[in-house]
């Protein structure tokens, strides 16, 4: 099926390129990986038009401003960072673009409120998790107007680590595993470290939680070893995704196709590598789980 040719707007593509250029600058302009940028700046836009809908023009915008920023802003496909003495093909536009689709996209935090309004979304994690991996999502998820269950094998608090070595703070946990049922939410959140997801995949409750998600097609989102869980609630077979590296052989073991992107959705799984994917990770979840109806609307 292709996109309708109704939605395609001029402005709206290059406010997406420049958005999809702002991620890139931020982690270091690596090789690669450009899908990945276009589709997160994507739904960041997306949720900027849909917070504006039916919202006119501010009445001192001049006329013609917006013929004037598709002048300035609109290039080939790919642009040259010239304004920077670069010479290297980029797939973005230049950062002057970037600085004008900014100020007419306005700011990001506004786009993301109210998106998730009514949902409730598990996070399931235990003592090791990595801590930027558990709050990260969570504001994120927050901030878009779900409300977020820490799910846990114990009651009382779990322990968060930075690197798997560090202790770092302890979060208070909202419901024990052996008392939740993925009923009640409308999507999982499988955060990383190594000792969470290691603990998680050997418990039989938690094995079975993600396993009610899996079998009612229910959005999941995993970065770094949070797919260690997946694999043993039968949840990796036949996915395109991603992953720590080092569950490459596992998760190809177990059915899945395993890809070196920053973010891969795929259906109703969305996966990440690490840390450094976050800023691209987060918005991906935010519109894996617009997509579906809450279980329990407000």
């Amino acid at each position: 099926m292709t996109d309708n040719p109704l939605d395609f707007s001029p402005l709206r593509d290059a406010r997406i390129r420049a958005k999809a250029r702002l991620l890139w600058q931020e982690d270091g302009c690596p090789d690669g990986g450009d899908a990945a940028y276009l589709e997160a700046a994507r739904a960041l836009v997306g949720m900027t038009d849909s917070a504006g809908a039916g919202q006119m023009r501010p009445s001192d915008e001049p006329e013609g401003v917006e013929d004037a920023f598709l002048q300035d802003n609109l290039g080939e496909f790919p642009s040259r960072l010239t304004d920077q003495g670069d010479d290297r093909l980029v797939p973005f536009p230049t950062r002057h673009q970037a600085n004008m689709a900014g100020q007419a996209e306005g700011s990001l935090e506004g786009t993301l409120m109210g998106a998730l309004d009514g949902r409730t979304i598990a996070i399931l994690a235990t003592d090791g998790v990595e801590e930027v991996e558990l709050t990260e999502p969570v504001k994120a998820l927050r901030d878009a107007g779900a409300r977020t269950v820490l799910v846990a094998l114990h009651s009382g608090q779990i322990q968060a680590m930075k690197s798997d070595v560090t202790p770092t703070r302890r979060y208070d946990v909202d419901l024990p595993v052996a008392e939740a049922e993925a009923a009640e939410f409308d999507g999982l959140v499988l955060p990383g470290g190594t000792t969470s997801p290691d603990h998680l995949r050997m418990d039989d409750d938690a094995v079975r939680f993600v396993r009610e998600f899996v079998q009612a097609g229910k959005p999941i989102a995993a970065i770094c070893h949070g797919p260690w869980t997946l694999i043993d609630a039968g949840g990796v077979n036949g996915h395109v995704m991603t992953s720590w590296r080092s569950l490459r052989a596992d998760l190809t073991n177990a059915g899945a196709h395993w890809v070196d992107e920053s973010v891969v959705t795929d259906g109703t799984l969305v996966t990440s590598r690490n840390p450094g994917d976050l800023k691209l990770f987060c918005p991906a979840i935010v519109t894996l789980f617009s997509g579906v109806a809450a279980a329990h609307p407000a």
